[in-house]
């Protein structure tokens, strides 16, 4: 089975032209993982999360508080030394220490505890549910009887209904500023500008926790400050920042792991009177503009797909229009204007294109 694996891989690797993934997440099957170290070696592997508590449930009945413990550990951003104590007082409680599965998952722990796997980024993926429901999506068109020349065509169908979410998505407007709510309007103000929606809410919920955060101790050495905190009545609680003038570290590492700023640098921003979250604390994949900078940066790379550009400038470009369309529409006394200008646009595109044309087949 191993050896299939491989193939498999190799093949993945062949279309994605030798560049090899930075993490894999699996069920845990162990044929694949012996794949993986051979043709992915550099990549960071984790289990999935959800057939972890699946298995935990099957193997581990009548022990609801286990359960619930296993989650908290697998999922909480612990230090390995809260990781560890916190699962030696768990199973005890449990009286699950000899339990043939809790010994065998505990000494894989590196490969799901979030505690081990904080240096690692992931791109925010802990299970195979995405994986699932493009399975689920692929099976509504093709059937077992079907010839190859009918899967290809379902397939070909399914791929351009999967990718017309991504358009659909495109079309509502990403520009609206969202209700401020929190006690840093200006850095709250700031992350609505630059982060999609979704990634907007959980930033958010890391500037409202900074005001539970109380500085325990603070010290500087050769321009380097750093911040002791704790949190409000939880003196058993600390994390410490590092701040150098321009970047910001934390020992949660939450940026590491997860791509955003934690509470704990929200809240030494707000001591050193930082407004804007730092372009370094930023990434390019969670940003409204994140499809614009790769699509500009595109434009010199001869190995991106060609129609996967297209379909994308032509979400951008229709996400642009219908805002503005909405708006112009409200306007009276300007089509005739309008449409002036927007055929004149037309007509110097049609040109720059044509020139480009020319110079290219020079």
């Amino acid at each position: 089975m191993t050896e299939t694996y491989k193939w498999v891989l190799r093949c993945f690797l062949e279309c994605m032209e030798g560049k090899q993934p930075k993490a894999v997440v699996t069920n845990g099957d162990g044929a694949m993982r012996e794949a993986i170290k051979q043709i992915f070696p550099d990549a960071n592997h984790r289990l999935c999360t959800w057939h972890l508590n699946k298995n935990a449930s099957e193997n581990v009945k009548n022990r609801n508080n286990f359960l619930d413990g296993f989650s908290k550990v697998m999922y909480s951003n612990f230090t390995i030394d809260e990781f560890e104590e916190y699962w030696s007082q768990m199973i005890k409680e449990n009286g699950v220490q000899g339990h043939p599965w809790v010994v065998k998952t505990y000494e894989n722990r590196s490969l799901w505890a979030t505690a081990y796997l904080r240096d690692n980024f992931f791109g925010r993926i802990r299970t195979m549910s995405q994986y699932e429901a493009i399975n689920a999506i692929i099976k509504s068109y093709v059937r077992k009887q079907g010839c190859i020349f009918e899967f290809m065509n379902n397939f070909d169908q399914a791929t351009r209904d999967y990718r017309n979410n991504e358009l659909v998505a495109d079309f509502k407007p990403s520009s609206i500023d969202p209700v401020l709510s929190t006690q840093l309007p200006v850095i709250e103000s700031h992350a609505g500008k630059i982060y999609t929606a979704k990634l907007f809410k959980e930033v958010r919920h890391e500037i409202l926790k900074a005001g539970e955060l109380i500085v325990r101790d603070k010290s500087e050495v050769g321009g380097r400050k750093t911040y002791r905190l704790t949190k409000f009545c939880k003196d058993g609680y600390e994390r410490s920042v590092v701040y150098d003038g321009s970047t910001f570290k934390c020992s949660c590492k939450r940026f590491e792991s997860r791509g955003i700023p934690c509470s704990h640098i929200f809240y030494v921003m707000k001591e050193e009177h930082v407004d804007r979250i730092p372009s370094n604390l930023v990434l390019t994949r969670w940003t409204k503009d994140a499809k614009i900078q790769f699509l500009n940066s595109s434009n010199c790379n001869d190995n991106v797909d060609l129609n996967m550009i297209a379909e994308a400038c032509f979400g951008s470009y229709c996400m642009v229009l219908t805002e503005f369309c909405k708006e112009a529409s409200k306007k009276d006394g300007v089509y005739a204007q309008i449409m002036e200008d927007l055929m004149q646009l037309k007509k110097s595109i049609a040109v720059k294109m044509m020139m480009q044309s020319v110079h290219k087949s020079q």
